[in-house]
């Protein structure tokens, strides 16, 4: 009952925005997964994407490119009532958010690592962004505000 009634407020709040708001709350979720993600040589920051309708699979960025950037332009294309997917499509996502490394999965222990995690980050960063949404949300129709 309260999801609904923030998002009621929410769309009160906007008055007629709605699709101002969607794009904005992606591009928050996704600049706080990127910056939540360890990096070690930053190709996991630089192959964070987003997919309109369907995941984008695609990979091999390098290092430094800008992952944020190319959310925000293909949310240009984002028509009300499609699903945005944002997700990073490297192999050892998965290992990183669920603290994975070493053999068996979660063993590693390390300079870089604990008991599987990333000392960097050993909550993950996916689940972190998830557990923020509504903050992000209130964020984003600020933003429409000022």
């Amino acid at each position: 009952m309260a999801f609904a009634e923030d998002l009621k407020r929410a769309c009160d709040a906007t008055k007629g925005r709605a699709e101002d708001v969607v794009r904005r709350s992606a591009i928050a979720m996704q600049k706080s997964m990127i910056l939540k993600t360890p990096v070690d040589s930053g190709r996991m920051r630089a192959n964070f994407q987003c997919g309109l309708g369907d995941i984008n699979r695609r990979n091999g960025y390098l290092p430094g490119s800008d992952a944020l950037s190319r959310t925000a332009e293909a949310l240009l294309n984002w028509k009300p009532g499609q699903d945005i997917y944002l997700t990073n499509s490297v192999p050892y996502a998965k290992v990183v958010e669920f603290g994975l490394y070493g053999k068996p999965p979660g063993s590693a222990n390390g300079p870089k690592t604990v008991g599987g995690y990333s000392k960097q980050a050993p909550a993950g960063f996916a689940r972190l962004t998830a557990q923020d949404f509504s903050n992000l949300l209130h964020g984003a129709i600020q933003g429409l505000r000022t």
